[in-house]
């Protein structure tokens, strides 16, 4: 991701390795928002502070709810928030949420797959899990995202074999 808000999600175009420019592009008063917020979050658990991380993590909740339901979802903002939340099977819920609504805009979905894929592969579900990591392998190739296409493949040599 770009410092602007824009995503560098640009498909490599089929003559070369120079990705393509993509459509979508975070809206900047969310982008905004939502860095503020993951600073905070980060900041106040640096700090050790528990109640105000909870404070900020309520705040950035509360505030993808909120454009959500203006009609301003972005799979930006509930990746984000899941992200920094501690439970796994709400953070899978938004992560899923993040998905749904980056179909939706068009917008990158590697990083997204990758962390559904990763929570699956945690859980021991190989079935969900590898068709999500080739998935997000795939796309991060696509959207020239070396770091998301290793991680990928980290997950993807662990997937057991049926070999005998």
């Amino acid at each position: 991701m770009l410092q602007s808000g824009k995503m560098d999600s640009r498909p490599f175009t089929d003559d070369s390795r120079e990705p393509m420019k993509s459509l979508y592009e975070i809206p900047a008063d969310i982008y905004e928002r939502v860095h503020g917020a993951m600073l905070a979050i980060a900041n106040a658990s640096q700090a050790g502070d528990e109640v105000l991380c909870a404070a900020h993590y309520d705040q950035l909740h509360e505030f993808c709810e909120q454009q959500t339901a203006a009609g301003r979802g972005s799979g930006f903002m509930w990746e984000a928030l899941a992200d920094v939340t501690d439970h796994s099977s709400q953070r899978l819920a938004y992560y899923e949420r993040s998905l749904a609504h980056a179909q939706h805009n068009s917008e990158p979905t590697h990083t997204v797959l990758l962390a559904i894929g990763q929570s699956h592969a945690e859980a021991g579900d190989w079935l969900r899990a590898e068709p999500l990591l080739v998935a997000a392998r795939q796309q991060a190739i696509t959207c020239g995202d070396a770091d998301t296409e290793g991680e990928a493949i980290s997950f993807l040599l662990q997937v057991p074999t049926n070999d005998a």
